[in-house]
């Protein structure tokens, strides 16, 4: 599995980042009355997902709802443009919304961005993949004549902006794929950790000496933001992000 690092910059992306570090400064001076409201919204907002059948059994845990003064920020991963709609509807029925500002990134059209990116590597070397994506994850399919067209097409899928991680189980000669770790990891930052023998620790950000952050054109993949996530500085010349 490889976590998506896009050099494409993508402007709904780093509006959202932008959005979050506002609401972050708000919320430290925040008036309590407001703010009340606001949670008040945020609430019956999420009533309104959970009631729409089709959000209830395919997106409602992947939707992420803040709302600030008024406006609702929606955020994460659905399966489809209609079930972005749908939130974008369902927000817009609750008295006191003000707007919506949607960052919701559907999977049908990073599949569609996947398909297109892959089409050329299929078009060069005479294979065929097969992809699926589930909340922005992308799942690689299908057999090649060498692990470095593998390795391509999972760098070109890694590439789309939007795309939180590929998992590649493309069978190709020298490549096992049951020694290969296919889980997709992704833990926020101050999140606690178990493994099976009990707590092992906390997520927390590197000492920044240690680490520089990444370019100005680097997207992370969802949930995180630029501020978030650093690289070491001894392989960040090495490293093609």
């Amino acid at each position: 599995m490889v976590t998506a690092q896009t050099t494409q910059s993508s402007l709904a992306e780093f509006s959202r980042c932008n959005d979050r570090s506002w609401l972050s400064v708000e919320e430290q001076n925040a008036d309590h009355t407001a703010d009340k409201v606001d949670t008040s919204i945020a609430e019956k907002v999420g009533r309104a997902i959970w009631n729409i059948g089709v959000l209830r059994r395919t997106d409602y845990g992947e939707i992420d709802v803040d709302v600030k003064d008024g406006v609702v920020f929606f955020s994460g991963h659905v399966i489809s443009a209609s079930n972005q709609q749908r939130a974008d509807a369902a927000a817009r029925t609750i008295p006191g919304v003000l707007g919506v500002r949607s960052y919701l990134v559907p999977d049908d059209k990073i599949m569609r961005k996947v398909a297109g990116a892959l089409g050329k590597i299929e078009h060069v070397y005479g294979v065929k993949f097969f992809t699926g994506v589930q909340n922005g994850v992308v799942g690689l399919h299908g057999e090649v004549g060498s692990a470095t067209v593998r390795s391509l097409a999972e760098k070109y899928a890694a590439n789309i902006p939007g795309v939180r991680g590929v998992i590649n189980s493309v069978r190709a000669p020298g490549v096992d794929l049951e020694a290969e770790d296919q889980r997709f990891l992704q833990p926020s930052i101050g999140e606690q950790i178990y493994f099976r023998d009990g707590f092992c620790g906390t997520v927390q950000k590197f000492d920044p000496s240690c680490f520089t952050a990444p370019r100005e054109d680097w997207t992370p993949p969802y949930p995180y933001c630029p501020d978030d996530v650093l690289f070491p500085v001894e392989s960040v010349e090495d490293m093609n992000y």
